[in-house]
């Protein structure tokens, strides 16, 4: 029997914070490829990634404390994987696809 997701939201809650795990691999995963090139201000890029965690972080604690519906903050944590993956690529030099 399928779970339905309508009425129970200790599921939502744990189906958003599946989903904020998955994308807080993204920031390490984008430093790892960058630092292939070598580690010419790889100290402030880790900084980056921490900063990017934190705040995705936050946006996790925030599903669980409140009463916002838990996909907003999963919206708001790929907004902040995608400010901080850019900002990680322009400070490695990398540009265009």
């Amino acid at each position: 029997m399928m779970p339905s997701f309508d009425n129970d939201p200790s599921e939502v809650r744990t189906l958003a914070l599946a989903a904020l795990l998955l994308l807080s691999l993204v920031l390490p995963l984008v430093l790892t490829f960058q630092s292939r090139g070598g580690t010419l201000g790889m100290k402030s890029n880790v900084r980056l990634v921490w900063i990017g965690q934190g705040l995705a972080g936050l946006a996790g604690v925030c599903i669980l404390v409140t009463r916002i519906h838990p996909f907003f903050f999963v919206a708001v944590g790929a907004v902040i994987c995608l400010i901080f993956s850019f900002k990680l690529r322009r400070a490695a030099g990398i540009h265009g696809g």
